[in-house]
C-alpha cells in the first residue's frame, strides 16, 4: 500500500506543508510542479518542505509567499499523513485556506489553475497530493484534526 510506512527500508522523512486554497465558489487552487525540479510536469496543492527549525505553519506560510506572492490571513491544521516514495517518505502536513492577501501568480515559472475539485482539469497529479483530493470529494467526512472556530467550522465539513 502507498501510504504505508515499512520500517526496514530506512527511507528519509520529508516533512511537508501543503495548502488546500480555497475560493467562495468552491474551486481550490493547484500548481504545477516547474521544470528543473523533481516530478516536473505533475500538479499539485501548494506548498513545499520545512526548512530547518520551522514549525508547519511557518512553512506553508513561507511558501505560499515564495511560490504565489500570498500572505496567509488564516489557515486552519486539516489533515496530516504519510506517503512512500521509492526513495523517500514524505508527511504531509496539510492547512485549509480561506483567506488570503494578494493575487495568486507563480512566482516559480509553474503553472497555476482554479480547480473544481470534483472534475480536475488538470493531470497527472502527483500521488502523495491523491489523498487530499479524496478527502475534499468526500466532503470532509474523514477525520479531521481541525480547530476552526465554530463560526468556521461549517466551511470547513460541508
Amino acid at each position: 500500500m502507498q501510504d504505508t510506512i515499512v520500517e526496514q527500508q530506512n527511507l528519509t522523512l520529508i516533512n511537508v506543508a501543503v495548502a488546500v486554497i480555497q475560493k467562495e465558489d468552491d474551486r481550490v487552487l493547484m500548481a504545477e510542479r516547474p521544470h528543473g525540479k523533481e516530478s516536473a510536469g505533475f500538479w499539485e496543492f501548494p506548498g513545499g518542505k520545512f526548512e530547518s527549525g520551522e514549525s508547519a505553519k511557518q512553512a506553508i506560510t513561507r511558501e505560499l509567499y515564495e511560490e504565489l506572492g500570498i500572505r496567509l490571513n488564516v489557515a486552519y491544521p486539516w489533515i496530516c499523513y504519510k506517503h512512500t516514495y521509492p526513495d523517500k517518505l514524505v508527511k504531509l502536513h496539510v492547512y485549509r485556506v480561506f483567506s488570503w492577501e494578494g493575487r495568486p501568480s507563480g512566482l516559480e515559472g509553474q503553472r497555476i489553475s482554479w480547480e473544481n475539485p470534483s472534475a480536475l482539469t488538470v493531470m497527472p497529479l502527483l500521488p502523495a497530493n491523491k489523498k487530499i483530493l479524496q478527502a475534499i470529494w468526500a466532503r470532509f467526512q474523514l477525520t479531521c484534526n481541525c480547530y476552526a472556530p465554530p463560526c468556521l467550522r461549517n466551511r470547513l465539513i460541508k
